[in-house]
């Protein structure tokens, strides 16, 4: 059991890395006005990087519904999202000359929200197929 929530952490550790090394990336070299597909590959990476979070916080060996914990990963990639979106779409308006670059709208926030929700349910499906296969 240690072993396997060892990797879990390991693997959202790394994956945190990527993302922030990509996303300060993306915006200092304009990838995310050249590629509109690097928002969403990144707010998918950290739906599911929010996801592994919480199989991290809640792994046991077994579960009495493996449903249920599947929504409930997603459901920790929704709220990520959710939170990460309130802290981008605030920072925007309460820090005005940082965010130049970016001023968000709702359709904006909403896509990012559910690219959020798809990665953390990729991340809940992998469990799923993974700990069938015992």
């Amino acid at each position: 059991m240690l072993k396997t929530r060892t990797r879990i952490w390991w693997s959202t550790a790394v994956l945190l890395a990527f993302i922030s090394v990509a996303g300060l990336c993306a915006h200092a070299l304009g990838w995310y006005q050249e590629y509109w597909f690097a928002d969403v590959i990144l707010h998918t990476l950290s739906g599911g990087m929010f996801g592994l979070f919480w199989l991290g916080l809640t792994y046991k060996e077994e579960y009495k519904s493996k449903l249920i914990f599947i929504l409930t990963i997603t459901m920790a990639g929704v709220f990520g999202s959710y939170f990460w979106e309130l802290w981008e779409f605030g920072g925007a308006y309460i820090l005005p000359g940082i965010a130049i670059a970016y001023l968000p709208d709702l359709a904006d926030t909403l896509s990012d929200i559910a690219c959020g929700m798809c990665g953390a349910l990729i991340v809940g499906v992998m469990y799923f197929l993974q700990t069938s296969k015992r």
